[in-house]
């Protein structure tokens, strides 16, 4: 009997330099087909990859997305998919959309539970009942009052006036051509949800979710069962019609405007503006990891120049900044700079802008906008006069106008050739290969299934023949770029970025757009109220609707549901043990894995942290490994033990442990991020990850910051303004504001009070806080000063070391305990800045632009 599943082509994907994962292509007579990499890891996950292209405002790509989870043609009853996954090792199934792909996902703890759900999963994708009842519930009905309801609908209403929505869709318009499969909406825009039906959305499944057009990616140690399990799959859930969805993207270039100002709905005093290019095609991989590696270098850490210049300044002109390219055809580029200064105080909020922004009216007092950039602009000669006014921030936001700073620093990096460091991207480029390394050992599937999803769809809609493994060998091409001369990397920079065409999208606060947009729902609910006739049929009818589409597994059903053994899941290979304790620790737990890389946790108890001191517990972390460091006499610089006191700027400390490290971080807990709740609140938590050869000097560099950090006025006031301006962000996030108020009002310590981290390191009191310390920065030094000297000396420090087997433990420990004690020995010697008579780095009065003459620090 011939298989079902003929093995196609066999390849390898590069673990690291010198480690492979064996990948197997299998192709059925319906033209899907199987890729299948063998990780060595304890997880399964397989998704089903299906190329998607919007060709209007609908949302017919996201649409399906959620239809496909109500029943198939051979499982009709919905539920039963997520019942069967749950059953069998799994969290549940999932799936997401992009502008050019829709994957259906699923992760199960073993090749037996990945066999059970399999061929369930396909029916599902490839032959979905797409009822008209569940399109009323999924997707969009509005009731006899006119209120429009259904989760595509609500989850479109939720998303399409925020900032980041508003800004990427005008950017694709912007790079791509207003009529391009880009520039469509694939999630879909509220009134274009409303005009779809469900015989729109069954003929774009019919067109592009044909077994012909399909790829499944599944990784981890797969093997014989799971090859059993694909000529299981019975042939009639794998039919082809015939509807080949492949076409070519074109790619040409759009004439038009290349810069918008758009308005977004926030009462806030922050926007954002980000710049866009068209890149290489993808198949070009080395020119894409080239353009990678070089966005890295510019804005991935806080000494990166573009960090530098417009986040890590004396005056911010934005919170953070951000550069990566994106997987679409042809390859985008982007730089965004969030967090970014609008108006003076909110006198400028609801302002209107170009054609890009709706209506024509102005907040500011009757005064045309031209008129107020007349009187705001600083005339050249007297630039002082607008800096301590304040007034140029509030050009930021104007189109054009951060264009144009940008131009000029690209133009001076370019100049300066990297501010004169040869070496620099080779530095980057070392650290990239690191963090891949880093990627591919920890989420090898998450890592692989991006690697070869850009091939899929690369293939269907870029060259018409299907083949993965473009990047297969992405280690040697990274070793290769790292012998490129800095000329290779200037060219890049001048081809790619400053003389391409450079498209950019200011996003602009408009504390009124919510009341507009109000206004507008209302009057669509009144004119679909108008066209209901009869008010209970119609209601009646979406109670059927509704009824029909609710999860109610008959018992049978239930019965029926396929269980894997479960001794057939298998965990990651490791020995958990304990090292010696001495110097300042407590305990030392180890974990040893198949792993590169040695993974350092430091707990420090903060049970001895006085109340007054918890409030600025977030700015401490923020400004940890984010301020300069004052080694005293007697503290280790390059091998040898200082004889006289040294200053390192910020910027050199970034850098050094930028190069030492794949990753650093501080959090109060056991989380990562700087204003969420953590039930392990009482203990600080320091981490590093870094290679062996790097451990010694990694920890250095680490406890130094830690005992040594000079928390300067200037770097207090910078860090402090770019935390108020990631609160401001985090506040638009309704998920993230209502997870906050549940945490303040469920968490309670043993006494049934509010745990204190709900008060002091949450939204709602550090908002207070860091305003407070915008006030006066140079008085909080001393809390933070005496946070550090309670962390240094608290009693019952806990370390944790991840680590190969081949890796000494003992001396690792022997090796953090002697640079703790080398720096606390040096301590005694060492001037907190808040005791020093005057502050060396007090702010001065200047213009909050950027100095772009000026050459980095």
């Amino acid at each position: 009997m011939s298989k079902q599943f003929v093995k196609e082509s066999e390849l390898s994907y590069q673990k690291s330099a010198h480690s492979w994962i064996p990948t197997t292509v299998r192709w059925h007579t319906s033209g899907l087909r199987v890729v299948q990499c063998k990780v060595q890891q304890p997880i399964y996950t397989l998704a089903i990859y299906v190329p998607t292209l919007p060709e209007n405002d609908t949302g017919e790509p996201h649409t399906l997305e959620h239809l496909v989870f109500c029943g198939s043609k051979r499982f009709a009853h919905r539920g039963y998919l997520d019942a069967l996954a749950l059953c069998n090792f799994s969290q549940g199934t999932n799936a997401w959309t992009y502008e050019d792909v829709t994957c259906y996902t699923l992760t199960t703890a073993s090749e037996e539970a990945l066999a059970n759900v399999m061929a369930a999963y396909l029916d599902h994708v490839l032959s979905p009942q797409l009822r008209d009842e569940q399109f009323v519930t999924e997707v969009y009905h509005y009731d006899s009052k006119g209120r429009e309801h259904g989760v595509v609908f609500s989850e479109v209403l939720g998303s399409e006036s925020e900032e980041a929505e508003v800004g990427e869709r005008r950017m694709l318009q912007l790079l791509f051509g207003e009529d391009a499969a880009y520039a469509k909406s694939f999630g879909g825009l509220t009134r274009s949800v409303a005009q779809l039906t469900n015989a729109e959305v069954a003929e774009y499944h019919k067109r592009f979710y044909d077994a012909c057009n399909i790829t499944m990616v599944v990784t981890g140690p797969v093997g014989a069962r799971f090859e059993q399990a694909l000529e299981d799959i019975p042939p009639e859930i794998l039919h082809s019609s015939g509807h080949d969805s492949r076409r070519m993207i074109p790619i040409n270039v759009p004439e038009g405007p290349v810069s918008a100002r758009v308005l977004f709905a926030a009462d806030s005093h922050v926007g954002s503006v980000q710049f866009g290019w068209r890149g290489p095609m993808g198949s070009d991989v080395e020119t894409v990891t080239a353009l990678e590696i070089l966005l890295e270098y510019l804005t991935e850490e806080a000494s990166s120049p573009l960090s530098m210049r417009f986040v890590e300044c004396k005056r911010p002109v934005a919170s953070s900044v951000v550069g990566y390219v994106k997987q679409s055809i042809p390859t985008t580029m982007f730089i965004g700079f969030d967090g970014v200064p609008y108006g003076d105080g909110g006198d400028s909020e609801g302002e209107s802008g170009d054609e890009d922004e709706s209506d024509d009216e102005s907040e500011d007092e009757g005064k045309s906008e031209d008129e107020e950039e007349e009187e705001s602009e600083p005339e050249e000669e007297d630039e002082s006069k607008s800096d301590e006014s304040g007034d140029d921030i509030t050009r930021l936001l104007d189109e054009g106008y951060f264009a144009e700073l940008l131009k000029i620093e690209l133009e001076r990096i370019y100049a300066t050739k990297f501010d004169g460091d040869a070496q620099a991207l080779r530095r980057a480029v070392e650290q990239y290969g690191q963090r891949l390394a880093k990627r591919m050992e920890s989420h090898a599937d998450d890592t692989l299934q991006t690697t070869i999803g850009i091939d899929i769809v690369a293939s269907h809609f870029a060259t018409g023949k299907f083949a993965v493994g473009t990047r297969a060998r992405i280690f040697d091409v990274v070793a290769e770029l790292a012998q490129r001369p800095i000329e290779y990397w200037l060219e890049l920079l001048k081809t790619w970025l400053m003389d391409a065409r450079t498209c950019h999208v200011c996003t602009v606060p408009d504390a009124t757009m919510s009341a507009r947009l109000d206004a507008e729902r209302q009057q669509i609910e009144e004119a679909n109220a108008a066209t209901v006739v009869d008010a209970a049929a119609h209601d009646q009818r979406i109670a059927l609707a509704v009824e029909a589409n609710r999860v109610d597994l008959p018992a049978t059903v239930r019965a029926g549901i396929p269980e894997p053994d479960a001794g057939g899941t298998s965990a990651l290979p490791h020995t958990q043990l304990c090292a010696e304790a001495h110097g300042p620790l407590a305990a030392v737990q180890v974990l040893r894995s198949d792993t590169q890389f040695v993974n350092v946790r430091l707990h420090v108890p903060m049970a001895a942290m006085p109340e007054a001191l918890r409030p600025f517990l977030a700015l401490f972390q923020g400004l940890l490994f984010n301020t300069d460091v004052q080694l005293p006499v007697g503290a280790v610089h390059e091998g040898a033990k200082l004889t006289e006191p040294l200053h390192v700027s910020y910027a050199a400390m970034d850098q050094q442990l930028a190069e030492l490290t794949t990753s650093r971080g501080s959090s109060v807990g056991m989380g990562v991020e700087p204003f969420v709740s953590s039930w392990t609140d009482e203990v600080f938590v320091v981490s590093l990850h870094t290679t062996p050869e790097k451990y010694a000097d990694a920890v250095r560099c680490i406890v130094q910051a830690i005992v040594f950090g000079s928390f300067v006025t200037e770097r207090i006031s910078t860090v402090a303004q770019n935390l108020l301006a990631d609160i401001a962000q985090i506040k638009r996030d309704g998920r993230d504001v209502l997870t906050a108020c549940v945490a303040r009002l469920s968490a309670q310590d043993q006494v049934g009070r509010p745990r204190w981290i709900t008060n002091h390191v949450s939204l709602f009191d550090q908002e207070r806080v860091l305003r407070q310390v915008m006030r006066d920065a140079a008085s909080v030094a001393v809390y933070l000063d005496e946070i550090r000297r309670v962390l240094v000396h608290a009693p019952g420090m806990f370390l944790s070391l991840g680590m190969s087997d081949t890796d000494d433990a003992q001396q690792l420990t022997n090796t953090f305990v002697h640079e703790w004690q080398t720096c606390m020995d040096a301590y005694s010697q060492y001037v907190p800045i808040s005791e020093q008579p005057n502050d060396p780095f007090a702010i001065p009065r200047e213009s909050r632009l950027p100095q772009l003459s000026e050459p980095l620090r």
